[in-house]
C-alpha cells in the first residue's frame, strides 16, 4: 500500500484523493508522503491539495492578475495566494510590492501604483493655487470724480480708495487721540476712542474699579479720564508731597507675576481725601510717591517735613 501511495502522489494526486481511493485515513497518506519528501513544498513539488504543480499555479496566477489589471505586469516573488509578490507598472515602470489576494475574483478594488500616486501629489503641491491671470491695462473714467485712470482689474471702477469710500458711503479716515494713552491713531468710526484693544481693556477695568467704590459715588461724579501716566506728565514727574522725582521703574514682579511697587513708584494722591468728601477729579488729585502717600493716609496737610 505504501508503494501505491507513493506512485499516486507522484502522479499529482492529493492526500484526500489518495485516501479515498485506497480507503485509508488522510493522515496515514500524509505521514507516508512526508517520510519520502513528497509533502508538496514550493519549488516544483506536488501541491498538498492536489492538482497543480508550482509552475502551473504560477502561470495561472499571472494570467489572472494581468487579465484583471491590464496596467500592470507580473515581475517576481509569487509563492502562494497569501504571499506578497512584485509587479511592474506599465505607466511609470516602477516595481511595487502587492499581496496575491488582490487577484481573487471577490476583490473588486482597483490596483493603484504607489509611485504614480506620489507623483500626482507632488504635481498638486507644486501647482500654484491661484494662478494669476494676465491683466488687461485699459483706460477708464472714474465713476465718482470723472478722472481718467488705468484699470488693472476687470471690476475696477474707481481711481482711488477715497472715491471708492465716497461711492459706497464709507467714512473717511479720521485722526483721533486715544483717551487712555494719548497717542494719535487713524480710524473710520467717529465713536472709536481707543488706539488698541489693550488700551480699551485697561480703561474699562479702571472705570469698573472706580464705579464700585461707594465713597466716590456718594461724593460726586468721578472723572474716568484720570490716569497715572497723564498725572506724571502734568506734574512733571515730581512728588507734590516731598518735592523729589518719582521713579516709574521702581517695581518688581515675583515668580507668580504679581506686581510689587517700590517706595519711589508714583501714585495718585487726593488733596482732599475721599474719606473726607473729596472727589476724583483733576483739580483734587496730585502726584506722590507710594511711600509718601501711605504716610499721609487720610490727612489734608502735606507731609513735606515728614517725608524729608
Amino acid at each position: 500500500m505504501e508503494k501505491q501511495i507513493i506512485e499516486l502522489r507522484k502522479q499529482g494526486n492529493g492526500y484526500r484523493a489518495i485516501a479515498k481511493l485506497l480507503n485509508v485515513k488522510r493522515d496515514t497518506v500524509r505521514g507516508i508522503c512526508k517520510r519520502h519528501q513528497l509533502t508538496g513544498e514550493i519549488g516544483g513539488r506536488i501541491n498538498q491539495f492536489g492538482a497543480l504543480l508550482y509552475e502551473e499555479r504560477l502561470q495561472k496566477f499571472i494570467n489572472t492578475f494581468e487579465g484583471k489589471f491590464p496596467g500592470f505586469e507580473y515581475h517576481s516573488g509569487f509563492k502562494n495566494m497569501d504571499s506578497d509578490f512584485k509587479c511592474k507598472c506599465k505607466k511609470c515602470g516602477a516595481v511595487i510590492i502587492k499581496n496575491a489576494q488582490c487577484a481573487r475574483p471577490s476583490r473588486k478594488k482597483e490596483l493603484q501604483c504607489d509611485n504614480c500616486l506620489k507623483c500626482e501629489k507632488l504635481k498638486k503641491a507644486n501647482k500654484p493655487k491661484n494662478p494669476r491671470k494676465k491683466t488687461e491695462y485699459k483706460e477708464m473714467v472714474c465713476e465718482e470724480c470723472g478722472k481718467i485712470f488705468i484699470r488693472r482689474s476687470g471690476s475696477q471702477k474707481w481711481c482711488s480708495n477715497e472715491c471708492y469710500n465716497k461711492a459706497h458711503g464709507i467714512r473717511q479716515v479720521i485722526i483721533k487721540r486715544c483717551v487712555e494713552c494719548g497717542k494719535e491713531f487713524k480710524t473710520n468710526h467717529n465713536g472709536n476712542l481707543h488706539c488698541s484693544k489693550k488700551c480699551k481693556k485697561r480703561r474699562n477695568r479702571r472705570i469698573w474699579a472706580l464705579s464700585k467704590n461707594e465713597r466716590l459715588r456718594q461724593n460726586g461724579k468721578a472723572d474716568y479720564s484720570i490716569t497715572l501716566d497723564k498725572l506724571v506728565k502734568r506734574d512733571m514727574g515730581v512728588c507734590q508731597l516731598c518735592g523729589k522725582p518719582v521713579d516709574t521703574e521702581d517695581y518688581q514682579q515675583d515668580a507668580d507675576g504679581n506686581f510689587i511697587a517700590g517706595n519711589k513708584y508714583p501714585s495718585i494722591d487726593h488733596i482732599l481725601p475721599i474719606s473726607r468728601g473729596g472727589v476724583h477729579t483733576w483739580d483734587n488729585v496730585q502726584l506722590a510717591h507710594r511711600y509718601c502717600n501711605s504716610l499721609k493716609q487720610d490727612q489734608m496737610l502735606s507731609l513735606l517735613g515728614v517725608c524729608l
